[in-house]
């Protein structure tokens, strides 16, 4: 990974892969080196809009969640981005937002945010249910998912849409005491730093 810290290289790439850094550690089982997540954090930081968005979009702004998630720590302007949030869901309880396809993920990526910042705010949980409807509404005939209603089924869809049901709570059975290595990529699984009662449940960075 040190070739991607040298003279600033990862600065060069998109924002989503920022979260893949903290990930792959996390897969290893291994130590996140604290001068590249300190390095990663400060770039991310200083790029960020007064609303907590980072690059005026809902995908990057949830691998900064899911970054600071998997390091432990704060994410910073939790309270302006989750407000942002709840105010770009769309009436039908959806988030696609920058046509044509930049946002196939977006439902997801915004019930992360919810899910991991505002757990415990009924706003938050209202919108998470709206969401869990969106994407139920995306389900297909042959019982696969599309990334929007009424199109065709697709594995990305399938695992994105069921993440969104997962996160909001809506398959019975899933199993959400895993520790971050195995929590399959993107945290649907991931258990928000705060209980309902108040308790950190952050897992260890």
């Amino acid at each position: 990974m040190d070739r991607f810290f040298a003279k600033g290289v990862f600065k060069k790439l998109p924002w989503y892969t920022l979260s893949f850094y903290p990930l792959f550690y996390a897969a290893l089982g291994k130590p996140f080196p604290a001068e590249q997540r300190a390095a990663i954090a400060q770039h991310m930081v200083e790029n960020q809009a007064a609303d907590g968005y980072l690059g005026d979009h809902v995908a990057a702004t949830f691998h900064m969640v899911h970054f600071f998630r998997l390091i432990g720590q704060p994410t910073p302007r939790a309270e302006a981005m989750v407000k942002r949030v709840l105010r770009d869901q769309r009436p039908d309880g959806g988030w696609h937002l920058k046509p044509p396809d930049w946002d196939v993920h977006a439902c997801f990526d915004a019930v992360f945010i919810l899910r991991q910042l505002s757990w415990n705010s009924p706003p938050s949980r209202a919108a998470i249910q709206r969401a869990a409807q969106w994407a139920l509404a995306c389900q297909t005939p042959d019982g696969g998912f599309s990334h929007y209603p009424h199109e065709h089924a697709d594995m990305d869809a399938v695992y994105f849409q069921l993440g969104t049901l997962i996160q909001a709570e809506q398959i019975p059975g899933a199993n959400y005491d895993l520790p971050d290595g195995q929590t399959l990529s993107w945290g649907h699984a991931m258990k928000p730093p705060w209980g309902e009662r108040g308790k950190s449940v952050m897992c260890a960075p």
